[in-house]
């Protein structure tokens, strides 16, 4: 949609109806050629007063069509209504070639913020910026989250639980977190995905006492410059240094590419469900999921055996 509005280029869609994701058979497709004519009913969707100059082009072109891209959002959700804003925040930032033309095609089309806008950090260890591929006119901030926010359902109050027994099906979410439950081959474990903490850090060391991890292993962990501080003091750092962590402070496991990830690495292991959902497709590597002492078990002996923690085998046998 984007880029049929910005740039004049269509992408291959494949719609699927409800009854398609339950089909045993292969779908049959109709396939149509060239851009599809999009028709909005702007009768049914109520705009603000300044709207309708706006898609006739009053303010400038990128205004335009970045009202008109809203609109046929507002369409597909089935929303019927749109209002003024007074501050916006970016979120998706990645400055890569598409994200960059993006931005230049919008400027070059005359466009201009008309409500502060903040847009997210992209967060960089400036001590191995090389490694990273980052430019060196990148100034890096520290944008320190760690994972100290509980997540919990509600019966009856969040969307997933209109019951307790469905949120309880821990079997099923196991085989979708770790991707099957098959035993098999680790090659890196990914810790720090929001940043860990110190008392994650300082956990991970007391596992990590009088073992040796696998030859040729990485475990590289992602903290913020403060809490790495703060470990560094109490000496947990050092001992996992020793032990054959990788620290990178203030970088997103999304800025984590070849050559820090090594290349011969085929599967990584993590307790992030953050990393778990984006890190395949980040990365291009399979993924599997434990908790910390799973992960680490996995370092020292390079597998995993796929099974679920022992919490959720007592549960099984009950």
């Amino acid at each position: 949609m984007v880029a049929e509005e910005l740039l004049n280029k269509s992408a291959a869609m494949v719609t699927l109806e409800s009854e398609d994701f339950v089909s045993d058979g292969p779908l049959k497709l109709n396939t149509t050629s060239g851009a599809a004519t999009v028709a909005i009913d702007l009768n049914r969707i109520q705009l603000t007063d300044s709207d309708p100059a706006m898609l006739d082009g009053a303010d400038n072109e990128a205004a335009r069509i970045s009202l008109k891209i809203i609109i046929r959002m507002v369409d597909i959700m089935g929303a019927r209504e749109l209002m003024d804003v007074l501050q916006a925040h970016i979120d998706g930032a990645w400055y890569g070639p598409g994200s960059v033309a993006f931005g230049k095609r919008l400027r070059d089309l005359g466009g201009k913020f008309k409500v502060p806008t903040t847009i997210h950090s992209l967060n960089i260890d400036q001590k191995c910026w090389r490694a990273l591929g980052v430019n060196a006119e990148f100034d890096p901030s520290a944008f320190a989250t760690t994972s100290s926010a509980p997540i919990f359902h509600m019966v009856n109050l969040t969307p997933e639980a209109p019951t307790l027994e469905a949120v309880c099906c821990y079997d099923a979410i196991w085989d979708e977190f770790n991707y099957g439950s098959e035993p098999r081959g680790i090659d890196l474990i990914s810790f720090g995905n929001p940043y860990f903490s110190p008392r994650e850090i300082k956990e991970v060391a007391k596992l990590c006492q009088g073992r040796i991890m696998k030859d040729n292993f990485a475990v590289i962990v992602t903290c913020g410059r403060a809490q790495y501080s703060l470990a560094l003091e109490t000496g947990y750092i050092r001992e996992l240094e020793r032990y054959g962590d990788q620290f990178l402070q203030d970088t997103s496991w999304c800025s984590i590419r070849e050559p820090v990830i090594p290349k011969n690495t085929r599967t990584v292991m993590t307790n992030s469900d953050k990393s778990i959902h984006y890190g395949p497709g980040l990365t291009g590597k399979q993924f599997a999921f434990g908790n910390l002492e799973m992960c680490i078990n996995a370092a020292c002996k390079g597998k995993t055996t796929g099974e679920p923690p022992s919490w959720l085998l007592e549960a099984r046998s009950r």
